[in-house]
């Protein structure tokens, strides 16, 4: 089917069109989203993927057949759309050197105390996105999780499970201590 005949289909049977395209393009816009976004996981991934498809969708009547194909429109939007989410984790995360660490007590013993906390920092700065933003906004800058998930477009359960996860594998590389 010409693409032409593809948009028109596409008007006059949505749903199975979009079924079509999807069976169709769903890999290959898959594979261009991963390139950019491979830090960030499947969820991000697979979500950008969608959002590819359903702007293709809600953007027909801008789609021009004459000016590329479907297969080179989709690819562009879905490049685009993974752009935008990390230029958009990038404004939102948190740099390790904006978190200062209170110098209260300037007692010897508290050297110690400081030493655990500048490596559980150093740890957390070494983690993906977006654990790593999750981790210093939730523990360092005291923001909710409800107030994260906000901020980074997911769900408060999967900021808590993420958090859960690292706070998890933190214990078991610093042996059961992580404040």
């Amino acid at each position: 089917m010409q693409d032409s005949e593809f948009v028109k289909f596409m008007k006059k049977k949505p749903e199975k069109a979009m079924k079509e395209l999807t069976e169709k393009y769903a890999g290959l816009i898959y594979a261009v989203v991963k390139s950019k976004l491979i830090k960030f996981g499947e969820y991000i991934i697979e979500d950008c993927t969608a959002d590819v498809l359903s702007d293709f969708y809600i953007n027909i009547d801008k789609y021009d057949c004459t000016k590329c194909s479907i297969k080179t429109w989709l690819c562009i939007i879905a490049k685009n759309k993974a752009i935008d989410i990390l230029r958009k984790s990038k404004e939102e995360s948190v740099s390790i050197d904006e978190i200062e660490i209170s110098d209260e007590n300037t007692l010897e013993g508290d050297f110690e105390e400081k030493e655990k906390r500048l490596a559980v920092i150093r740890k957390i700065n070494e983690l993906d996105e977006p654990d790593k933003t999750i981790m210093i906004r939730k523990y360092y800058i005291g923001q909710t999780s409800k107030e994260i998930a906000e901020i980074l477009d997911m769900t408060v359960s999967s900021v808590d499970t993420r958090a859960s996860r690292v706070i998890k594998r933190l214990r078991e590389y610093f042996g059961g201590v992580t404040e």
